[in-house]
């Protein structure tokens, strides 16, 4: 295999989106799961598949409709981006809708002493740094 070869994929271009964003919310649910466990006491169960489903939405529309509603917004016509934001916004909340009532959705923990949050705080800061 050549050295650029790594670059390349079999994977058609919608299934390599899925599987980035399936990636990258895994990673970032790995790095949160945890204090958010010890915080809220429960963890999502299905909250990488949410995630597959919303994220795009966010990068692809939510985020270009918030500028176009920033640069219309001096000639009175920021109702166009406002739209675009609330339709997807509505999509957002009704797959968070959806997967929350979805059974075995959430698992419940048992609250931690007081000083595991700030020492896994601690120790994820040691690991960054």
């Amino acid at each position: 295999m050549r050295d650029a070869d790594w670059t390349q994929s079999r994977w058609p271009w919608p299934l390599r989106m899925v599987e980035g964003i399936a990636l990258s919310s895994t990673i970032v649910g790995l790095a949160t799961t945890p204090i958010a466990a010890a915080r809220f006491n429960q963890i999502p169960n299905f909250g990488l598949v949410a995630n597959i489903l919303s994220v795009p939405l966010m990068s692809a529309i939510i985020i270009p409709s918030a500028v176009l509603w920033a640069v219309l917004w001096p000639f009175g016509l920021e109702w166009i981006g406002l739209k675009l934001i609330d339709a997807a916004i509505t999509w957002i909340l009704t797959v968070a809708d959806k997967v929350v009532y979805l059974p075995e959705s959430l698992s419940h923990i048992s609250s931690p002493m007081a000083l595991v949050l700030p020492l896994l705080t601690l120790g994820c800061l040691w690991i960054v740094l």
